[in-house]
């Protein structure tokens, strides 16, 4: 097993900087290249052993190959004294649920919105991300005031092809975003619906502001496979949250794959109906429901009728009290 007594604080031609975050695998720095006169983010491997670098390596592979502009692009990865290293862009941003904690609901929607078409690109490459999470996308707030995603850490990416069936054998992956298949450990039960869940999470935590299952004691995987097998999430209702979009995010969280969307793509799309004020997916189109849809789209068309139909009662009313008098 490999090990490092610490950071170098020069990484090849690289000029490490600030510590930007800690994790499981490793560490990510801020850092300058000096050649190409640019600050990038560098994440290096801690303590490892082949099985870890190998992940490592998979990690820096499946990123790099994905050309959508919300993934943050990497530029190289090595080796160097003995410590894997990936270079990546440096993201200025802050996690998802941070950036978004004081912003509309349409404003929530519309990003995920976009991580989710963004997911679709990497599935349709052919990878499943299995570790979307607010931690894992962040907010950088663009020159011209947007803000933009980044989706991140594609360290337990594994292949669509290969159902999940990668060389791991534990359960990986962060219990409170974990759909009940991969807590189960059933590799082969994993698909693009497996991250469909975690979007649908994700999307929890904004609303709600935790995940699903935030219980105390559910942060352990055992507390986290009894509640998602056999528990519900609390209604997202009780937080104020509209009917329709409860009836969106539940849908991702259905503890079967069959009955989630199909895609990433058909999420995005459904929350593209919500913002539209047109019938979604996730709910039975009964005609009341279709009439109220109807009527938050055509709001002004709705006004004029009641004022025409105000008009129309006060003539009636009218008529026949002139002819009496």
């Amino acid at each position: 097993m490999a090990s490092r007594a610490g950071p170098p604080r020069e990484l090849g031609r690289l000029q490490l900087g600030r510590l930007l975050g800690r994790g499981g695998m490793g560490e990510v720095y801020a850092a300058y290249d000096p050649h190409l006169k640019r600050s990038v983010a560098v994440k290096l491997l801690g303590h490892h052993n082949p099985e870890d670098v190998s992940r490592f390596i998979r990690e820096a592979q499946a990123q790099a190959a994905q050309s959508h502009p919300d993934v943050c692009p990497v530029y190289e990865a090595g080796e160097t004294a003995g410590t894997p290293y990936i270079v990546m862009k440096l993201v200025d941003g802050v996690p998802l649920d941070e950036a978004t904690r004081d912003w509309t609901l349409e404003r929530k929607l519309g990003i995920l919105r976009r991580i989710a078409e963004t997911i679709h690109s990497a599935h349709r490459t052919g990878l499943i991300h299995r570790d979307l999470k607010p931690g894992n996308l962040l907010v950088e707030q663009a020159a011209d005031g947007e803000a933009k995603p980044y989706v991140l850490d594609f360290g337990l990416a594994c292949s669509v092809a290969e159902g999940g069936a990668a060389a791991d054998e534990e359960v990986i992956g962060t219990p409170a975003y974990m759909a009940p298949e991969q807590v189960r450990g059933d590799r082969h039960a994993l698909d693009r619906r497996t991250d469909v869940y975690a979007l649908g999470a994700t999307l929890y935590h904004l609303l709600a502001g935790s995940p699903p299952f935030a219980q105390p004691g559910t942060s352990t995987l055992e507390a986290a496979l009894r509640a998602i097998a056999a528990e519900d999430p609390p209604p997202l209702r009780t937080f104020g949250v509209p009917a329709d979009v409860e009836a969106i995010v539940f849908k991702c969280l259905e503890k079967e794959p069959e009955r989630r969307y199909r895609s990433a793509q058909a999420l995005a799309e459904d929350l593209g109906r919500y913002l539209d004020d047109v019938p979604i997916a996730a709910r039975s189109h009964g005609r009341v429901y279709r009439f109220w849809k109807w009527t938050r789209r055509n709001r002004a068309l709705v006004r004029v009728g009641a004022v025409l139909g105000s008009l129309l009662l006060a003539a009636l009313v009218w008529v026949p009290c002139h002819v009496v008098a």
